[in-house]
Formats: structure tokens, C-alpha cells, sequence
């Protein structure tokens, strides 16, 4: 029994670096450091770059967890952090953990609609700035979601929320400004 304990116990430690980013509150986690240097981010989140680089001072540090990878970069020479990229692995479960994080977010009164988008050739839609609920209803009646690309933006406090999937692969950009898309 005190075994299984033990290896519990190290489950949920090991969790910590293995499970982050899948849920909103993880992702809020990883928002909580957006300004603050690379070291405090490290230190709060327990992770080590996989690797790192500069382009003409600014930094840049990718993060290689289990099942995706973070991409963080500052703008200033202060390395302050002023972008956070997530992505996963392709997986068959990314279009649910899209659904899962979106909603959360979608709920939270904290976090404002700023727009979104849905395209698939294979059924020839094209919609955008339609709720979250417009949106899940689409995709569920899609045939496949193998071509489909959808993304739906938030805005909490003075950061914006980017949740997107394309090619199977689900990808969030965290930032303080708002790329408009055609």
C-alpha cells in the first residue's frame, strides 16, 4: 500500500510538467507570467528551456513538454515575456481539448468574445464572428474535421486569448495585441 502511495504522490508531481496546458486554468498559468522575465516564469512554472535563441537582443525560449511545446518571447530588452505560443502534438483528442478550453473560456464572464472563425473546404463553410455555440454547432455537423480550421478569440483583462485548430493540431497564442484576420 505504501507503495502505491509513493508512486502516486510521483504521478502527481510529475503531472505538473506533463498535463499543463490542458485546461484554461493551466493556461491562465502560463498568462500569469506574460511580462515577467523567462527566470520567474521557470521558477513558477518548475520547467527548463529545450531551447533557446536571440534575434538582435530579443529572446526567445521554447519549452518541450509531453505533449506540446511553449514558445515564449520577449519584445524589450528587459526579457520581459510578451508572447506565449502554445502547440500540441497531433493528436485525436485536440479538437476536444479545443472544445473544452474554448467553453471554459466562453463561461467565464471574465473573458470577453473579440471574434472567431470556422473553414472547411470539404463541406464549404466559411463563417466568421459567430458565437461559440454557432461554432460548435458547425463543427458538429461536419463531416470531417480533417480540413477545418477554427479559431475564437477572448480578451481578459489586457491580454487576448487565441484558441485555434488546424491540420488536427490544436494551438493557443497568448499576447497583448490582436492580429486581424481576413
Amino acid at each position: 500500500m505504501n507503495k502505491i502511495l509513493q508512486l502516486l504522490s510521483l504521478l502527481i508531481i510529475l503531472c505538473g510538467n506533463f498535463c499543463l496546458g490542458q485546461n484554461l486554468n493551466d493556461i491562465e498559468k502560463l498568462a500569469s507570467n506574460y511580462n515577467k522575465t523567462f527566470d520567474v516564469l521557470e521558477k513558477t512554472m518548475n520547467i527548463k528551456p529545450f531551447d533557446r535563441g536571440s534575434k538582435f537582443g530579443l529572446e526567445s525560449r521554447v519549452y518541450n513538454l509531453k505533449a506540446f511545446k511553449i514558445l515564449v518571447e520577449s519584445n524589450n530588452e528587459e526579457n520581459k515575456i510578451s508572447k506565449i505560443s502554445i502547440l500540441t502534438e497531433k493528436t485525436g483528442n485536440n479538437d476536444e481539448l479545443w472544445y473544452n478550453i474554448a467553453k471554459a473560456a466562453n463561461a467565464n464572464k471574465e473573458y470577453k468574445f473579440i471574434n472567431s472563425f470556422v473553414s472547411g473546404s470539404e463541406d464549404d463553410i466559411y463563417e466568421k464572428d459567430i458565437d461559440f455555440n454557432a461554432m460548435v454547432n458547425i463543427l458538429r455537423k461536419s463531416k470531417s474535421l480533417g480540413d477545418y480550421t477554427y479559431s475564437i478569440a477572448f480578451k481578459k483583462d489586457n491580454l487576448y486569448y487565441n484558441f485555434n485548430m488546424a491540420s488536427k493540431t490544436f494551438f493557443s497564442v497568448i499576447d497583448e495585441n490582436l492580429k486581424e484576420r481576413d
